[in-house]
């Protein structure tokens, strides 16, 4: 059996450490499109954090002032943290698994 949760626009907020959670949503397929054929891997993945990565709490400045959870600043978070990018797409990985639940397959 196949079972579909077609609330594909849900969101869920994943705790990163005591201070900091990203709210997240799944990756489609069907964006792939925003991938670059012939792109690096790295390329890929930033582009698919930036997706999945709608808001955050506890990023901060230098200043200790919060940042605003927009293109540009995750842009600028995952160029220069690999640690980030693969923690977001590997948690909205997560959150396609729970949309479509596969319980056992015909061989």
């Amino acid at each position: 059996m196949i079972t579909l949760d077609k609330k594909t626009t849900n969101t869920e907020w994943v705790e990163y450490d005591e201070d900091v959670s990203f709210e997240l949503r799944p990756f489609p397929l069907s964006q792939r499109s925003l991938t670059p054929s012939g792109s690096n891997i790295i390329e890929v993945l930033i582009k698919q954090a930036i997706y999945c990565l709608v808001d955050w709490k506890g990023i901060v400045d230098t200043e200790g002032e919060l940042i605003k959870c927009d293109a540009e600043n995750k842009k600028f978070l995952f160029d220069y943290s690999d640690e980030l990018v693969n923690f977001v797409c590997d948690n909205s990985a997560k959150l396609n698994a729970k949309l479509v639940n596969i319980s056992s397959k015909k061989t």
